[in-house]
């Protein structure tokens, strides 16, 4: 058997292996250091015999946007040897699986409608249980626009939090300035007036069952 044979069955061991690993958890930390370059620390957890494991993780990035200083460390802070390779806005981190590691990488984008985004694990996740948390920290003074992916409960006008059962390719938010905002921005979004719209139809509903109910009686 020659080199490239052992090389091949090694990977398929390997990824073999990683289709036996489960999410046990999942946190992620996206901190703005402006508008448009940010900063993102993932920490996984890992449940399943991560020996000889390779897990790898998919970034989808989006035109216009770079990732830039991709690592991945155990919780000692010892580096882990990984391979990354790009194809289109596709970027793929293989790493070997451990129990606990994370993930450390910057991001910027030309865009004000951010999509920062996150490492996906190919590994199991356990039906109906929240094992992902996203953070968001925002800068000073600044706040992000009510339509937001996925959804994140503002414990401060600057910092969000969210609670999902699986990890999402990206996050997705558009930023402003707290002094220049309208009450109207933040509220006016696709998701609202939707709901809006349902309410006022509900209504009209109503409206109009009873003036014909009416009209019968009449």
């Amino acid at each position: 058997m020659n080199a490239h044979a052992i090389l091949l069955f090694a990977g398929l061991a390997g990824a073999a292996a990683a289709a036996d690993l489960t999410l046990a958890d999942f946190r992620a930390e996206v901190q703005f250091r402006d508008r448009r370059q940010s900063k993102v620390a993932a920490t996984v957890r890992l449940k399943g015999e991560t020996g000889g494991a390779i897990v790898r993780h998919t970034f989808l990035i989006y035109d216009g946007r770079q990732i830039e200083a991709v690592r991945a460390k155990e919780p000692s802070g010892l580096l882990l040897s990984c391979e990354s390779k790009r194809a289109g806005r596709v970027l793929e981190l293989a790493c070997p699986a451990r129990p606990a590691y994370q993930i450390f990488y910057s991001f910027e984008t030309a865009e004000v409608q951010t999509r920062v985004p996150l490492p996906v694990p190919d590994v199991r996740t356990p039906s109906g249980k929240r094992v992902v948390e996203i953070r968001v920290k925002l800068p000073p003074g600044e706040v992000a626009s009510r339509d937001t992916f996925p959804f994140f409960a503002w414990q401060t006008p600057e910092q969000g939090v969210a609670h999902i059962a699986n990890v999402p390719s990206f996050v997705s938010l558009a930023i402003h300035s707290a002094a220049v905002v309208s009450r109207w921005n933040q509220v006016a979004t696709v998701s609202a007036l939707s709901d809006a719209a349902i309410v006022v139809i509900l209504v009209f509903a109503s409206i109009m069952w009873r003036w014909q109910w009416g009209r019968r009686k009449g």
